[in-house]
């Protein structure tokens, strides 16, 4: 090695595997006598140290392998660029280095341009953390120097200590292109740290992460007055009020794959909740889906999501907000009647009972189907297990109510008593008879909440309604036979065995309508009852 580096002068320019790198390093460092040397060698190649594997794979075309540093590598390393006649370029991917290393790297950050992979930077946060203020400071200005102007930190969670060191980084960077923080388990806390720096920022991603309305809107009181952030992406948070974010463009609340274009959707409000229109909602914000169904003696729906995120059933309109991959499995079931009897309480739409074995469900949105404004606000969430019930104050948007959950059973919407109607918004069923003949169609239409799940009114209502209309029909051309066709027909004949005497044909329909009367007449007598006022003296 030591004949080669004394020919480097006969060499214009030299291309080296990063093994084979790190012993010419350190034989420059055994040759310490012979200054000019380490030098020379940073010349030849234009001031870069390049440690990734690239370096290797040119030469050998081996797999892509992880290249330790010791302490003793990363201490030559730091001689020879201390010898430089200028900054030095180092490339540090794939490579991983021990703290002593690392602390041995640090008396040269005034003199290099970092390049490495997202564990080096994250290991260089922590270190730079100390009890040491003074210290934590002086080398994060001198990382803010080193770093690219893009920061990838996206998918490493990142704790307390490392959101403080790399505050301070941004506080004394003269501004960055991009900072990735994508799946990094941030807070609402932890963005507080980072918060007073980040508009230095130009393009900043915090998709995929734990951050709630209370850190959107403090995050957009930073943003107010910043001219140099451009983009700022915050799709799968756990946000849920918009109206904020969608006054600024620069907010972008959808994955990044979305087609562009979605987001000028217009913005409706409801009270003092503003929030995007329902063609805008499930295209930006909310993944669509179509239950997987099973039909007993009720309809059981499931889904399966693969990741985090905010889904949409097509069949309900339910909303589930996941903080990971799991099961839903949900249906409609019947309100008890006595768990509302002592309240001042009614059920406003379908009750749902949930249940995913994961455990990731931590938000609910129900569908509504109010018109009015008032009518909506009033509107409780009822979260029912067993006997037991408590309500729940959600948050109201144009189309769903919105509660975080903590447990799975059974939610469904309620509303105070009312002695009169309000007007709802409705959906119409169509359904076309198949047994009609060719001359005549029938066309049954069927009127519903717009809360109400289709499938529920085309599957046990729709057999309820269609058996009952059969029933009447059958019961009528039994009585128009009876009444109508048999006088004309032979009193020997059998089918008169198969027919009441005539007499019935009239004693049965007045015994009928008595028992009506009777049931009718009682009925007004119960509620009038009840209504009348006590006399006061």
């Amino acid at each position: 090695m030591e004949s080669i580096l004394t020919l480097l002068h006969r060499v214009s320019e030299l291309r080296v595997e990063r093994k084979l790198l790190l012993e010419l390093l350190h034989t420059c460092a055994g040759l310490r006598r012979r200054r000019g040397v380490a030098p020379a060698l940073l010349t030849l190649l234009h001031h870069k140290l390049d440690l990734s594997c690239s370096s290797a794979m040119d030469l050998f075309g081996q797999e892509k392998t992880v290249l330790s540093l010791s302490f003793g590598d990363c201490r030559v390393i730091s001689a020879a660029i201390q010898e430089a006649d200028g900054d030095t370029e180092l490339i540090l991917h794939d490579c991983h280095v021990e703290d002593e290393g690392i602390e041995e790297l640090f008396h040269v950050l005034h003199r290099i341009h970092m390049s490495f992979g997202k564990p080096l930077l994250l290991q260089l946060l922590h270190l730079i953390f100390v009890e040491d203020c003074d210290r934590s400071v002086r080398l994060a200005s001198l990382l803010s120097r080193a770093l690219e102007k893009k920061v990838d930190l996206s998918h490493s969670p990142l704790d307390s200590r490392a959101c403080s060191t790399l505050a301070l980084v941004l506080e004394h960077s003269e501004g960055l292109s991009e900072l990735d923080l994508s799946d990094c388990q941030l807070t609402d806390t932890q963005l507080d740290v980072l918060l007073p720096h980040l508009h230095k920022v130009q393009v900043l991603n915090l998709c995929n992460n734990e951050i709630t309305d209370k850190g959107a809107v403090k995050l957009n009181l930073y943003m107010i007055g910043n001219s140099f952030t451009e983009t700022v992406w915050l799709s799968s948070n756990m946000i849920t009020e918009f109206d904020i974010l969608l006054a600024d463009n620069r907010y972008k609340l959808w994955p990044a794959h979305v087609e562009p274009g979605w987001h000028d959707q217009r913005v409706t409000s409801l009270g003092s909740t503003a929030v995007t229109n329902e063609t805008s909602k499930k295209k930006t914000l909310i993944e669509e889906f179509d239950p997987d169904k099973t039909i007993t003696d009720k309809i059981t729906y499931r889904f399966q999501c693969g990741s985090r995120g905010r889904f949409q059933c097509r069949a309900t309109g339910l909303v589930f907000g996941m903080r990971g991959a799991g099961i839903v499995e949900y249906s409609v079931v019947h309100w008890d009647r006595d768990i509302l009897a002592n309240t001042s309480y009614e059920p406003a739409g379908p009750l749902f009972q949930l249940r995913s074995p994961e455990g990731h469900m931590y938000q609910l949105h129900l569908p509504h189907c109010e018109v009015k404004v008032s009518a909506a606000e009033n509107l409780l969430v009822a979260h029912i297990c067993r006997k037991n019930r408590e309500f729940l104050i959600p948050k109201v948007t144009h189309s769903h109510v919105i509660v975080s959950i903590s447990g799975l059973s059974n939610y469904g919407k309620a509303r105070k008593k009312q002695s009169n109607s309000n007007r709802i918004q409705g959906q119409v069923l169509l359904f076309l008879e198949p047994e009609a003949t060719p001359e005549e169609q029938r066309l049954w239409v069927f009127l519903l909440p717009r809360d109400m799940p289709p499938d529920q009114a085309s599957g046990t209502d729709r057999a309820v309604g269609m058996g009952l209309v059969g029933f009447s029909l059958l019961l009528f051309t039994y009585y128009t036979i009876w009444v109508i066709i048999l006088p004309f027909v032979d009193s020997d004949h059998v089918v008169h065995q198969y027919f009441l005497p005539r007499e019935y044909s009239v004693i049965l329909p007045g015994i009928a309508a008595l028992i009506l009367l009777l049931c009718v007449g009682t009925f007004i007598g119960v509620v009038t009852r009840k209504n009348r006022k006590p006399k006061v003296d």
